[in-house]
């Protein structure tokens, strides 16, 4: 009898052998859980910011915020923003968290909005805004880190959740998968 071949240790390397040929797939499921993670807090961060009121916005921005993840080979790349998967890009998403100049353009229709604004509110500075000769106005957005704040917050988790010991142990719970 040769004493270096036990069931017992071939049946556990058999289980360390599957998985080692899952830690990719563990690798993945790790960031994918992590992105789903961050998607649903930076939504709720975005819907955060919505104003309330009788012109209140649609959450262009809550509700277009998704992620992608693809693989070729032994790479992994992930990328979680608006405009991402299968959801629409949202312009103004970047100069919110990272504020800015922005120079909208005055048009005949948002002339016809500032009258409205002065007739329903009786403020002298939509009467002003409708009366400008300016045709482009110089707007300052202030940073709100809305997207940011949420990815440094969870960036230690991702390194957590990356961690060979971790890693292994998901790739052995998913078995012979």
């Amino acid at each position: 009898m040769n004493p270096g071949l036990h069931w017992e240790f071939t049946t556990s390397g058999q289980a360390k052998q599957r998985a080692m040929k899952n830690i990719p797939k563990a690798n993945r499921y790790m960031l994918e859980r992590w992105m789903s993670q961050v998607v649903e807090k930076a939504g709720t961060a975005a819907a955060a910011m919505q104003k309330s009121g009788p012109r209140k916005k649609g959450g262009q921005m809550s509700r277009n915020i998704g992620m992608k993840v693809t693989q070729a080979n032994d790479v992994i790349h992930a990328a979680v923003g608006t405009g991402v998967g299968r959801t629409t890009s949202v312009k103004y998403a970047f100069i919110q968290d990272k504020g800015g100049l922005t120079k909208p353009e005055i048009t005949p229709r948002s002339r016809k909005f500032f009258w409205m604004m002065f007739f329903k509110t009786g403020d002298d500075k939509w009467k002003g805004m409708a009366l400008t000769k300016k045709t482009v106005f110089n707007i300052f957005i202030p940073r709100s880190h809305w997207f940011t704040n949420v990815i440094e917050k969870r960036r230690h988790l991702l390194t957590a959740m990356l961690q060979p010991k971790t890693i292994l142990a998901v790739a052995e719970k998913m078995g012979g998968k």
